[in-house]
């Protein structure tokens, strides 16, 4: 709800539309620059700042007893994403990042389905095949953009 409605410009946030403190419970968004999000629970709440490791759990006991998993998936080279695709680019190897898009390329749409019914402020439902939502035609806009003449790329 906050975080759709700030403002970011050059790394300052201008108009903050932050949450109020009853609901941040002394959890400092002010150095997140924007790029924090809160999850309000009916057991509790999550923040979390998107562009760190930063992650804040009130009440604190739900993390009573919680270890974080050994890692068992390969890792990118420096743990960075972007390597990893310049590796496989140089390579001339498309399976060599563990980024695999089979796989994030359908969660990603999940989500921004998600931005789409919040955007349209109703339930959308979803056709993959199609990319399209058949009850809701005004979401097309925000799907597919149409392109001026020239500036299209026939996949």
């Amino acid at each position: 709800k906050w975080a759709l409605e700030s403002n970011i410009d050059g790394g300052k946030i201008r108009n903050p539309n932050t949450p109020p403190a009853e609901i941040l419970e002394g959890m400092d968004s002010t150095e997140a620059k924007g790029y924090d999000s809160l999850i309000v629970g009916s057991s509790g709440k999550v923040w979390f700042n998107r562009s760190k490791d930063t992650w804040f759990v009130k009440p604190g006991k739900l993390m009573d007893g919680f270890d974080y998993p050994a890692a068992s998936i390969p890792r990118a080279r420096g743990e960075n994403p972007h390597n990893e695709f310049f590796d496989a680019v140089k390579a001339n190897d498309p399976a060599l990042p563990q980024s695999k898009f089979a796989q994030s390329g359908p969660f990603t749409e999940m989500v921004l389905l998600g931005n789409l019914a919040v955007r349209l402020n109703k339930k959308v439902e979803w056709d993959s095949k199609s990319l399209s939502s058949p009850n809701c035609p005004e979401a097309a806009k925000l799907i597919k953009r149409d392109y001026r003449e020239g500036w299209t790329l026939e996949a």
